[in-house]
């Protein structure tokens, strides 16, 4: 009996995370990363190897 009930949580679990993707509209306007032409910006990093070790540089 108690594995049933595990086994019911773990199912209405996995599909109240479902319920969200399965309902998602695919034309939303969602977008991951730098777009086609965009440019990174600069940032700074500490270099943790090499001839520049703990020196802080650029690599853009």
């Amino acid at each position: 009996m108690r594995k049933a009930v595990i086994a019911l949580g773990a199912l209405v679990l996995t599909a109240a995370l479902a319920a969200p993707m399965l309902f998602a509209n695919p034309e939303s306007s969602l977008t991951s990363g730098f777009q086609v032409g965009q440019r990174t910006p600069p940032f700074d990093v500490v270099d943790v190897t090499g001839p520049n070790k703990g020196k802080q540089l650029c690599y853009v």
